[in-house]
Formats: structure tokens, sequence, C-alpha cells
């Protein structure tokens, strides 16, 4: 399906388009609290994922850093972005994972398509809670088990700080654990883990990743 212009805002999506064509890196900063962090809930998502071969959707890919990992794990993996020049670094890398542009709001999959929907950091990029909504309940449309989603935590003063203060053309939005946890709901889904990250009360960590079933078992 074709991306709609009314949900991308046009400077920012120009310049993912321009960073994916500088190179924008696959691998983590781990020079950078961000790139520290970002790698440690890579590597808790990992730990949630059975080693056995699923069909798993990297929505909102970037370069690949999870899709590349996860294609290394033997999984049959699919990267979507929005922006061509990031999906070309995939490309580039293996040819073991297929890559697809389009808009994870408006997710060009049938129902339950995938065993395995990650959707993490990338929901900070969307303006407003109902964007976030659509994009979350795609993400459960098209599993059929397991949806990995992150908060990147407004609760947490030196990040909802930092986003304020960040200006440049991307579009960076804190959001509420409550919010995400809301949207889950709604989509008849059900958290069976979730990890903070960066701090060791939850609820204040500056990253909070979610694993959320589809099942009727877990927290809501």
């Amino acid at each position: 399906m074709a991306m709609s212009d009314s949900n991308w805002d046009e400077q920012s999506r120009t310049a993912w388009e321009r960073y994916g064509t500088e190179g924008y890196p696959v691998q983590f900063d781990e020079d950078t609290l961000s790139g520290k962090l970002q790698k440690k809930e890579l590597l808790w998502i990992l730990s949630q994922i059975p080693q056995k071969r699923f069909k798993i959707l990297d929505a909102g890919c970037g370069p690949g850093r999870y899709s590349l990992e996860l294609t290394k794990r033997k999984n049959e993996v699919v990267g979507l972005d929005f922006a061509q020049p990031m999906l070309k670094q995939i490309r580039n890398k293996t040819k073991e994972c297929a890559v697809l542009q389009g808009d994870i709001q408006y997710l060009p999959f049938t129902d339950e398509r995938f065993d395995i929907v990650i959707m993490v950091n990338v929901l900070q990029h969307l303006k407003t809670p109902q964007m976030r909504f659509l994009a979350v309940k795609e993400a459960f449309r098209v599993s059929k088990e397991y949806v990995f989603v992150d908060v990147k935590n407004k609760l947490n003063p030196i990040l909802s700080r930092r986003y304020k203060n960040v200006k440049d053309e991307f579009i960076r939005t804190a959001y509420s654990h409550s919010e995400i946890k809301q949207a889950i709901k709604k989509c008849n889904g059900r958290i069976v883990g979730s990890k903070g990250i960066g701090f060791p009360i939850k609820g204040i960590a500056p990253f909070i990743v979610i694993k959320a079933s589809k099942s009727p078992r877990g927290d809501s």
C-alpha cells in the first residue's frame, strides 16, 4: 500500500531519506548513551525469542539492526521502512532478508502473516497518540503470536528534556508506558513480559521494551 503524505511530516521524511543515503550506521554507537540503551533493547528481545525458525516482521527496520541479527538466527525476516536508502543498506549486507518500502500505520500484509512483529525504535517518530495506536493495531493485525514494542518514556526527565531540546528535522516524541499498555489492551493483546532499560525502576526508565501476546494469558 502506498504511503500517505498526511501521515508523515514531509520534512522528516526527506531527512530520513537523506540520512539513509549518507549511511545511517548499522551498528549501535556504544560511545553514546542512546546506542548503549538500544543495544540492551535488542539483547533483551533476542532473549525472548526461542531458537527456532519464525516468520518475523521488523516494522520500521531502518538499516537493519534487528533484521540482520534475526536473519543470522535463521528466521524468515521481512524488513519494512519508508526510506528506500535504509532498505538498500540491508540489501547490501544480505540477500537472506526480504525488504519492502511501506508505512507502519498501513502494513501491506494479510492478517496473521507473521509469527512475530517487532516495532522498536520507531514509535517516537510518530507525532500523535492516534498515529502510534494505528501502528500498534497494525502490528497486532499481522502477527499470529507476539508483538514487541518499546516506550520512549516521557516520565524519564532526562529523555523527555532531550527530545524537547533537539532541533533538527527528525520527529522525536516521548510518550508514556500507560499509553502503549492501553493501545495493547484495545488490540486484545496481553503483556507477557517487559523490561526497563537504563534505570532500575521500570516506571521511570528512559526505555521500556514490551513483549505482548495475542493469547488471553498475561498481564493487562
